[in-house]
C-alpha cells in the first residue's frame, strides 16, 4: 500500500479541523482555524437557505445549524462548485442524514427544491415552432420534468406540514419556457400518463390520445380526444411539449 505524503495528511488534518469541531493537530494558531470554521459554515448555511427556502423555514435555527455542521461533518462534497452544492446536499439528505426528527417529507421536498435550481441552469431548448398538436409527432421538452412524490411538496410550507403520507401520489411537471420563467402544474393521473406517453414515444397527440382510450376502455374516445386536445393545447402554450425536431423542415 502507497504510503500518503506528508502534505496530504497536514491538508487531511486542516480539512478536517476547519469542517468539524475538533481541534486542529497542526501548529495552527487555533483562532485562524475558528475564522476558517466559521466563514465555510457562514457560506454553506447562506448557499442551503437561498436553494432550498421552504425546507429552511420549517427548522428552528438551532436544528437548522445542526443540519449544516452534520452535512459539513459527514458528506464529502465532490465539487467545488457552489451551484452543484445543492444536489450535493439532496445527496446527504438521501445517503448519510438520519434523523428521527426529520418529516417523512423531507427527502421529497428538498428534491422539489432542487429541481427549479437545476432547471434554471439547464441548457437551452428549441426550436419553437407552429405545433399540429393532433398530427405532429410531439416530444417533451427537455426542461419539462414530469415529477411523482408520495407527498404533495407544492403546497408543503410553514403552515402546512402532512404527518401521514395521502392515499394518492402526487404528479407535477415542473418546467421552463422560453422566456426562462420556472413553473409548475399539478397533474392528475390522465395528463400525466399523457406526458409519460409522449416522453417514451415518437407518436402523434392523436396516437397519444388514442392510447389512452384504449387503456381506460372509455366509452366515449371523442370525448377523451377534445379534452386531451385542450391538455395538448395547454402544454404547448407553457413551452412543455414541442414539436419533434424531424417536424420542422432542415
Amino acid at each position: 500500500m502507497a504510503k500518503v505524503p506528508k502534505f496530504m495528511k497536514i491538508q487531511q488534518a486542516f480539512s478536517n479541523a476547519v469542517l468539524g469541531s475538533a481541534a486542529c493537530p497542526l501548529e495552527v494558531d487555533q483562532n485562524h482555524v475558528k475564522i476558517y470554521r466559521n466563514l465555510i459554515h457562514e457560506g454553506m448555511d447562506e448557499i442551503l437557505r437561498t436553494n432550498f427556502p421552504v425546507l429552511y423555514s420549517l427548522f428552528n435555527e438551532e436544528d437548522w445549524q445542526q443540519l449544516i455542521s452534520h452535512f459539513l461533518q459527514t458528506h464529502p462534497c465532490k465539487t467545488p462548485l457552489f451551484y452543484e452544492i445543492a444536489e450535493e446536499f439532496l445527496d446527504y439528505l438521501n445517503n448519510e442524514r438520519d434523523s428521527k426528527q426529520d418529516p417523512s417529507f423531507l427527502v421529497e421536498l428538498a428534491h422539489y427544491e432542487w429541481v427549479e435550481l437545476a432547471l434554471d441552469l439547464h441548457e437551452n431548448e428549441g426550436p419553437f415552432g407552429s405545433v399540429d398538436l393532433f398530427n405532429d409527432t410531439l416530444r417533451v421538452s427537455s426542461l419539462a420534468w414530469l415529477l411523482q412524490y408520495d407527498y404533495p411538496v407544492h403546497r408543503i410550507g410553514k403552515n402546512y406540514q402532512p404527518q401521514t403520507k395521502p392515499q394518492e401520489p402526487t404528479w407535477l411537471v415542473v418546467y421552463r419556457d422560453r422566456a426562462l420563467n420556472i413553473g409548475f402544474l399539478e397533474l392528475n393521473a390522465l395528463s400525466a400518463r399523457l406526458l409519460a406517453l409522449l416522453k417514451e414515444q415518437s407518436i402523434t397527440g392523436e396516437e397519444a390520445l388514442a392510447i389512452i382510450a384504449t387503456e381506460l376502455q372509455h366509452p366515449e374516445p371523442q370525448t377523451l380526444q377534445t379534452f386531451g386536445l385542450e391538455l395538448l393545447s395547454d402544454f404547448l402554450e407553457k413551452d412543455i411539449i414541442l414539436a419533434a425536431y424531424k417536424s420542422f423542415p432542415s
